[in-house]
């Protein structure tokens, strides 16, 4: 397919873009490799089809969630702050860690795949994504794979499996909230399928490493914390008497 440089000056203007965040979008769409099986694209265009005035004001902000992370970082930071819960925050803060090195650091810049919504750009892409009016703005990353459902299924699978007991519900939450932003990722048409299952695969392999390194590790460090208080508190008795 060839690239449409004047279907994204169109854009540019339309969205009201900065010149600095087009010339980004323009180098990520040029740099992609475009691959996708027509039963994706088929997919897309039935959650497309769905379009409502009530989905298309939920979903998008459900999709900010994940934007960076930002919910479950800051989910990850009260359960760490919390004594009772910090065990759970460290599980979640590991496998957040791993995802984002697995994720973002490793498999999106080398695969470089382009995304659905990014088709409207490009001469042959399909006429119904090409009218697309787009409900969030275009990320200027590459697709695969999905970093808002890997870093939902990490964060939720280690909170889920560190929880116990009637706490487990929780848990369930967690993962229901991270299954729900990835299917918000194919409703705003940014991410392919494919995209959003293996970041769930991802996802819940970092949170089973989470949820297995992180209560040894949360035993390690409260050890060396609670060893360090006590040698701080034998040494101002020490100085007093």
């Amino acid at each position: 397919m060839n690239i449409d440089y004047a279907a994204i000056d169109a854009f540019s203007y339309t969205e009201k873009i900065d010149a600095d965040a087009i010339e980004e979008l323009t180098q990520a769409i040029e740099k992609s490799n475009i691959f996708y099986w027509d039963w994706e694209l088929d997919v897309l265009k039935w959650f497309y089809d769905m379009h409502n005035s009530f989905l298309d004001a939920v979903l998008p902000l459900i999709t900010h969630l994940g934007d960076a992370g930002i919910f479950w970082i800051l989910l990850t930071i009260v359960l760490l702050i919390i004594p009772k819960t910090r065990h759970i925050g460290v599980a979640s803060a590991i496998a957040l860690g791993f995802d984002v090195i697995i994720c973002n650091g490793i498999i999106k810049p080398v695969v470089a795949r382009c995304r659905p919504g990014w088709l409207m750009f490009f001469e042959n892409g399909p006429d119904w994504i090409r009218s697309m009016k787009m409900l969030v703005s275009f990320p200027d990353d590459h697709s695969f794979p999905s970093g808002h459902t890997a870093a939902s299924f990490a964060s939720a699978t280690a909170i889920f499996g560190t929880l116990k007991g009637k706490y487990k519900w929780w848990g369930v939450m967690a993962l229901i909230l991270a299954t729900v932003i990835g299917i918000s990722r194919l409703y705003v048409c940014v991410h392919w399928p494919t995209d959003v299952i293996v970041g769930c695969i991802i996802g819940i392999i970092c949170g089973v490493i989470g949820w297995f390194v992180g209560r040894p590790v949360y035993w390690f460090i409260d050890e060396k914390w609670t060893k360090f208080k006590e040698s701080r508190r034998a040494n101002r008795e020490n100085g007093a008497t």
